[in-house]
């Protein structure tokens, strides 16, 4: 909402730029300084730009109604409230957000993954329970554990059976429910893998993106206050200064729909890891709240 408030604010500017070039050059046909199709093509931005403030007022109301309905409070309320977000235009950048910690925490903080995590030790836990029975002997290797440099769970499989005997129908069902939830696990590893590196790819390049266009915008900024100085001096008239100054309101508009643009993708990303980037979460993670018994520490470093 305070982006549309922004954007809202910044169309006005553009709107009014627009109208006052399309008015000088009017005046400029009427003296036979300019053609007319310099006033047609004026006219048109100016018009463009009309509809785009209306647009923009349209989403500014629906942003509104949509904060309020969350807050559940009269939008007649919010509307005078005032509202603030402290470091809205510094999001973090793509360095701060490496993939190999990115890779960790959807690992611990995914709910799906959590499930499946769990229904592998479950069938861990049956086939245990079914070797033991019968060959007190059996070996199971241990659970799982996180491997960072692969950014993945691996999984101990195998079930060691003394030579002499032939494993059970039952042991031999255990073992496969476990290694099925293990490819289980693995598969919507991979898939999650995938949407965060993509969300993390389109993120560094809707910041870069943001970036460069508050570098034009600074820019334009500096060009229409030089023209305005210029035009106080006499160097230059009213319509190139005033071509500086909608230059200028075009680039900040853009700038910060470049920046929403970018708080999207940061907000896709914090999807796929199911976890505050963003403000970062203030909760602790499972390894620090939760430890492991010392039995299950072969298992894995982190607890759900």
């Amino acid at each position: 909402m305070l982006l549309a408030r922004r954007a809202q604010a910044l169309a006005q500017n553009v709107a009014t730029a627009e109208a006052g070039y399309r008015d000088s050059v009017r005046r400029r046909v009427a003296a036979g300084a300019s053609a007319r199709d310099a006033e047609l093509a004026a006219e048109l931005d100016a018009q463009r730009a009309a509809a785009d403030l209306a647009n923009r007022t349209a989403q500014r109301s629906a942003a509104e109604h949509a904060l309020a309905g969350a807050i559940g409070v009269p939008w007649s309320a919010l509307r005078t409230a005032p509202l603030a977000w402290p470091q809205l235009q510094a999001p973090p950048a793509p360095a701060a957000l490496p993939a190999a910690a990115l890779a960790q925490d959807a690992a611990w903080n995914r709910l799906d993954l959590a499930a499946l995590l769990a229904h592998y030790r479950a069938s861990a836990a049956r086939l245990r329970e079914a070797a033991g029975t019968r060959y007190p002997a059996t070996s199971v290797a241990p659970g799982y554990i996180y491997d960072r440099g692969r950014r993945k769970f691996a999984f101990g499989i195998n079930v060691e059976l003394p030579l002499f005997h032939g494993a059970g129908a039952r042991i031999r069902a255990a073992a496969a429910a476990r290694d099925e939830a293990a490819a289980a696990v693995q598969a919507r590893q991979a898939q999650i893998l995938n949407d965060l590196d993509a969300a993390r790819a389109d993120y560094a390049e809707r910041y870069a993106a943001w970036q460069r266009m508050l570098d034009v915008a600074a820019a334009a900024r500096q060009s229409a206050a030089r023209a305005r100085t210029q035009r106080r001096a006499g160097q230059i008239d009213r319509g190139r200064e005033t071509i500086a100054e909608v230059a200028s309101a075009h680039a900040e508009l853009a700038a910060v729909d470049a920046l929403a643009t970018t708080l999207n993708s940061l907000a896709r990303l914090e999807d796929v890891l199911q976890r505050p980037l963003w403000p970062a979460s203030t909760l602790a993670p499972p390894a620090a709240t939760n430890p492991l018994p010392s039995s299950s520490l072969t298992e894995t470093a982190h607890a759900h």
